[in-house]
């Protein structure tokens, strides 16, 4: 009986644990949701272009070597 009640005990502290975690992740997204709702739209055109820079960078990089490498080979001249 008496280990009926520990076992009793133990999972009520373990529910209790996962509520508050429950709340605490509730909270985060609320304070996400109103730090997206309060963002000036200026910031999130400067934030969207600053993620594609990457992907531009790739492009730009990728466009430099194939004119590099497209570049016409000159013959060295023949020493006398």
């Amino acid at each position: 009986m008496s280990s009926l009640i520990a076992v009793i005990m133990h999972l009520s502290v373990i529910i209790a644990a996962v509520i508050t975690l429950l709340w605490q992740i509730r909270a985060k997204e609320a304070q996400k949701i109103e730090a997206e709702m309060t963002r000036d739209p200026q910031d999130v055109k400067r934030r969207a272009m600053l993620q594609r820079l990457p992907e531009l960078t790739r492009i730009a990089r990728a466009y430099l070597l194939s004119l590099h490498t497209s570049a016409p080979v000159r013959d060295k001249p023949k020493q006398n």
